[in-house]
């Protein structure tokens, strides 16, 4: 610390002793001082305005972070969809017919019961994968 670098403890404690000189200085303007001294030493005690909005980035990262995992849901919903993602065979498959033509299979989605066609992969009702091997 140089000798033009005081602590606001420092500044305070000296302005306490120049109210000693009672007939020399003004003391309301020295009360005022000790009072903006310590208000300097609160703000001081948050921090800069560049440490500040050092935290508020992290803390924007970090919310940020908490509504992406927000938007994923629950861990329920989560195992729910990862269940999903195993493929399954379809229920009740059966050939699907136009008039004397085969055409390709159906089935019923094992998850969630809607109609399927051999042709899609997943179900559009709930998005089940499935399985059409044979």
């Amino acid at each position: 610390m140089t000798e033009n670098e005081y602590t606001n403890e420092q500044l305070i404690d000296f302005m306490y002793d120049v109210m000693d000189w009672r007939d020399v200085v003004d003391q309301p303007m020295i009360y005022a001082v000790i009072e903006e001294l310590k208000e300097i030493q609160q703000y001081r005690a948050i921090g800069t305005v560049e440490e500040i909005k050092e935290e508020l980035s992290v803390a924007d990262i970090q919310a940020d972070k908490l509504n992406a995992y927000k938007r994923l849901g629950n861990i329920d919903e989560f195992k729910a969809l990862k269940e999903k993602s195993v493929a399954k065979k379809p229920n009740q498959v059966s050939k699907a017919m136009d008039k004397d033509k085969f055409v390709g299979l159906i089935g019923r989605c094992p998850n969630c019961g809607g109609i399927v066609a051999e042709d899609n992969l997943v179900c559009e009702d709930c998005f089940q994968v499935l399985d059409w091997s044979e």
